[in-house]
């Protein structure tokens, strides 16, 4: 993976200089990444909390990802849309903003 926008004279413009900061990951590592444009592989995306699991196959990942959307749809809807409403709204608000 890369941000490589600074390879070719331009600035990260759809929204990834936007979201990286909000990810909560390092704004060390966030900077160094964007401004080197230097690539990086699933283990460092994971180190840094980029992704949330890192499996050795295609085949595997796609396992797992039917496992974790089985397990989300069996879910009650309303409970499910509810917390990613507010997980989405509490990145851009306070603590206060949410009570």
């Amino acid at each position: 993976m890369q941000v490589k926008e600074v390879d070719i004279g331009l600035a990260a413009d759809i929204g990834t200089l936007s979201r990286l900061p909000k990810l909560g990951i390092s704004m060390s590592w966030i900077k160094h990444a964007a401004l080197t444009a230097q690539p990086f592989g699933a283990e460092e995306a994971l180190r840094v909390g980029l992704v949330s699991e890192v499996l050795p196959t295609k085949d595997e990942a796609v396992k797992r990802a039917v496992e974790i959307a089985q397990l989300v749809a069996s879910k009650s809807p309303v409970a499910v849309q509810g917390t990613k409403a507010i997980l989405d709204y509490s990145v851009d608000h306070g603590v206060a903003d949410g009570e």
